[in-house]
């Protein structure tokens, strides 16, 4: 009993001071969140196969990561955000143990998806802007524009994912593989 609330007593520390490093460092407790997932993966996962539970978990999750529209606690941006991370840390390994879930993430369109993710990041701004800004004025809405810029964004990363991403990766590989061999000896 007395273990259980030194351990309460911890993880009331813990978030404290994640609410604290967030109005100083942004991203810091996000990144530590990440952490505590990777460290307690296992405990996590057991919560989320109990089939009660891990219905109940569904629900805070989605309501932690929906914060700003559904519980709309404060104004601020860091808090919303860390209170998002919680939601997201909670959902994640829901999310692989539920099985139709696993089945969605797991299909070519996300698998794709998550395959140009990073190019789509690089591209997809630019080129937004750029075709907003000469389609606009043709059009006179928003919505033919950003489909378009869509279009073009996804195509321009699946090229740059096979051009330098694959490449990239294969060289590393052999690198990687050479580091390996040289760190035997």
């Amino acid at each position: 009993m007395n273990n259980r609330l030194e351990e309460l007593d911890g993880l009331r520390g813990i978030a404290s001071l994640m609410v604290f490093l967030s109005m100083k460092f942004y991203y810091l407790p996000l990144f530590i969140m990440g952490l505590l997932l990777s460290k307690h993966w296992n405990k996590l996962k057991a919560i989320n196969q109990t089939t009660k539970i891990s219905s109940i978990v569904l629900l805070v999750s989605i309501l932690l990561i929906g914060n700003r529209f559904t519980l709309n606690i404060t104004n601020n941006a860091q808090v919303e955000s860390f209170i998002t991370g919680l939601g997201t840390m909670l959902f994640i390994p829901y999310a692989i143990t539920f099985n139709p879930l696993s089945l969605f993430l797991k299909s070519p369109l996300v698998s794709f998806m998550g395959k140009i993710s990073y190019s789509f990041y690089l591209y997809h701004l630019p080129f937004l802007l750029i075709s907003t800004s000469a389609l606009y004025p043709i059009f006179h809405d928003f919505l033919i524009p950003m489909i378009i810029s869509l279009i073009i964004s996804m195509f321009i990363s699946y090229i740059s994912y096979l051009i330098i991403e694959k490449k990239s990766m294969a060289i590393f590989k052999k690198i990687e593989h050479k580091f390996q061999l040289y760190m035997k000896y």
